[in-house]
């Protein structure tokens, strides 16, 4: 395949992974706390710049550093305070994420063909993929929207030259499993977390975000908009006006159907904001990458197809879903 090489670049992802790397690398990897850091700074003198710094110098810190190898404390803040218990999980993911992953480790997402551009044209004669790697930063938490990075890639092929797809649109999903997530507090703090599910290729962390706004007057059916945008084939939603609602509600997810539907009343001039789990969010991503395309007027002329499993056939040659290496 050929590598069309239009990646947005998640530039938050990237730096709090250095940062990370700053503070943890010399802890989970060296074990040394005397290494010279950036511009002279020793480990200690680095920590304190970092949580001295605002907005974090006005957090309460009990920091224990240790290096496990030398039983050396490298740094310690208020180590022997006494604080409201908080969630360390953070800290275990991050460092298995480092020791799995490493430090230089990127998330890339990129376009790659099966086929030759007639750019004369702008014409892809075979399919287009996408490659995705489980990148969790397509969301208004690092973009401007949920949105931009999907324009963003359909920018890059508009820039590439490419007016129409002869093949098919094939989201390469194969990186990650999809997992549920079942619905309990220890996940609490995940977006809509009931049922969530996982997968390589996912917009608004997972979340879908329904706003259901009362008409003038009983009797009006309510105006529903929801985000991230989806065929109708994902959602449906009917709530009324009714001058005595209580805000009743009631959402379903159905299997047979793979669709979520909502329904209930409001009160007239009321705004209600619903926020559940997306149920099926890999295929509600690869749409809103067509549907983004399509907003370009790039067209895709054999259809979207979502690839689960490595070593997938793709094209007419010995291409193959999965990474290049394993």
């Amino acid at each position: 395949m050929e590598d069309l090489a239009l990646r947005p670049t998640a530039l938050l992802t990237h730096r709090l992974f250095s940062r990370l790397t700053l503070i943890l690398g010399p802890v989970l990897f060296s074990g040394c706390a005397t290494l010279p850091r950036g511009g002279g700074l020793s480990l200690q003198e680095e920590l304190e710049a970092i949580i001295s710094a605002p907005p974090l110098d006005q957090v309460h810190w009990g920091i224990l550093v240790v290096d496990p190898d030398r039983r050396e404390v490298l740094f310690d803040r208020n180590a022997n305070g006494k604080f409201v218990p908080a969630s360390n999980m953070k800290i275990l993911s991050t460092a298995t994420a480092l020791s799995l992953l490493g430090p230089d480790h990127r998330y890339e997402t990129g376009f790659w063909s099966v086929g030759s551009l007639d750019r004369s044209v702008g014409v892809l004669q075979g399919d287009l993929v996408l490659r995705a790697s489980g990148d969790p930063t397509f969301s208004d938490r690092f973009y401007s929207s949920w949105a931009t990075p999907l324009d963003s890639l359909a920018e890059g092929l508009w820039a590439a030259g490419v007016r129409s797809v002869s093949g098919s649109l094939i989201v390469d999903v194969s990186a990650w499993d999809s997992t549920t997530v079942p619905g309990t507090w220890m996940v609490a703090n995940l977006p809509g977390t009931s049922g969530a599910t996982g997968g390589a290729f996912a917009l608004a962390e997972g979340e879908l975000t329904v706003e259901v706004s009362g008409g003038t007057h009983a009797g009006v059916p309510a105006r529903v908009r929801w985000w991230p945008e989806t065929p109708d084939q994902f959602l449906s939603a009917s709530f009324v006006t009714a001058e005595e609602s209580r805000g009743e509600r009631r959402s379903d997810y159905l299997p047979e159907s793979r669709r979520l539907r909502f329904e209930g009343t409001i009160r007239p001039g009321a705004v209600d904001t619903i926020r559940v789990s997306q149920r099926d969010p890999v295929r509600l991503a690869a749409h809103g990458l067509l549907m983004a395309l399509e907003r370009k007027g790039i067209r895709i002329d054999g259809g979207l197809r979502i690839s689960w499993d490595r070593g997938d056939p793709v094209g007419s040659g010995n291409c193959v879903t999965g990474p290049e290496e394993e």
